[in-house]
């Protein structure tokens, strides 16, 4: 009976028993080929296409430096007595002084006002340069205040 009873539990023992896995097979992977692209069709990027040049800053200001004698008035317009150069053209009349900004708005807001103009707002930039638009019955009438070293650079604009 033993002999039966271990050929038994020899038996199961052996359906318990780990089987052998299966040893995989090789495969291959393709190596990746060119991928052609099409060259009608524009490629974006980051850099501009043009840059423009700076822009020249300097030069605009030096270009607005008066030269000559500065007038008493422009069409009807007081320049103020303390002018250094003045001069006019097709876009109006600037003039070059030695004050402050506040002085020479509070001498158009006062001069203006009593020739019939009336003060539609004040504006100022980054740079200091200080905008005051006037209106009348002749229109509109800007007058502009800009630093430029020790002195400032009025231009009017009727």
């Amino acid at each position: 009976m033993l002999p039966l009873f271990l050929s038994a539990f020899l038996a199961a023992c052996s359906a318990n028993a780990p089987q052998a896995a299966a040893t995989p097979e090789s495969t291959s992977t393709p190596l990746p080929s060119a991928t052609s692209v099409p060259t009608d069709i524009p490629v974006p990027t980051n850099t501009p296409m043009h840059t423009p040049p700076p822009t020249p800053t300097e030069d605009l200001l030096t270009s607005l430096v008066p030269v000559g004698e500065p007038a008493n008035e422009w069409n009807g317009i007081p320049i103020m007595p303390d002018a250094i150069a003045g001069e006019d053209d097709e876009n109006g009349y600037r003039f070059m002084i030695q004050a402050g900004s506040e002085e020479i708005q509070a001498y158009y807001t006062l001069e203006l006002t009593n020739l019939g103009w009336n003060l539609l707002t004040v504006g100022q930039g980054e740079t200091g340069a200080l905008l005051m638009f006037f209106t009348g019955k002749e229109g509109t009438l800007s007058v502009s205040i800009i630093p430029n070293g020790d002195n400032l650079i009025v231009l009017i604009v009727k």
